[in-house]
């Protein structure tokens, strides 16, 4: 319950920062980019235990966040704390869905890398679509993030097909220990909530 409070505390402290310091936009600053989404749900899901919510969490945090970390691209600067704060906010959405995950027990569902990469979809339409309106990049949905990452591959649409691949390849090994012990029966389902 710390952790999600800290982490809810840490997203309206750094909002209220970057207007405070004159970096916020709303081409750049809302929640959208899936590290956005997944900061939230890093500190929504230890105060309330849903299970699709933590789903999320779990694959587009981890992965994301990690590469985040280590082919970082600051698209608001690195001005006073913003720096110490990338790195605090991704290592807190690992944190949490890792311990909501070995320490609070909660597990991905059956098949659930699968369910997720299929709902992820229509949160890029919807982010596209809004990238539109206000003339943004959320999810590098419209210009691939200036990063040395070998899963960001071409110049817009076709980074969008290795973004695509690179998604489901880490949503499935990511499934992977859990899916093992589903076969092999040797894991409950978890609790729908």
């Amino acid at each position: 319950m710390t952790i999600g409070i800290i982490l809810l505390v840490r997203f309206f402290m750094m909002e209220w920062y970057t207007r405070h310091i004159g970096l916020w936009t709303i081409q750049s600053n809302l929640p959208l980019q899936m590290c956005g989404i997944s900061a939230i749900l890093s500190g929504i899901v230890p105060l309330w235990r849903n299970q699709t919510a933590y789903e999320f969490l779990y694959y587009w945090g981890i992965p994301g966040a990690f590469h985040s970390m280590i082919t970082p691209e600051f698209t608001i600067g690195t001005k006073g704390l913003l720096f110490w704060e990338y790195y605090f906010s991704h290592g807190g959405i690992i944190l949490s869905a890792l311990f909501l995950t070995f320490y609070l027990g909660m597990r991905p569902g059956k098949g659930s890398w699968w369910k997720i990469f299929l709902w992820t979809q229509p949160v890029l339409l919807i982010t596209g679509v809004i990238n539109y309106i206000l003339d943004a990049n959320y999810m590098y949905l419209c210009i691939p993030p200036e990063v040395n990452n070998p899963f960001v591959i071409g110049a817009f649409p076709f980074h969008l097909i290795s973004l695509e691949f690179a998604g489901i390849l880490h949503f499935g090994v990511m499934y992977i220990p859990f899916g093992i012990k589903y076969r092999k029966g040797k894991m409950p389902l978890p609790e729908l909530q």
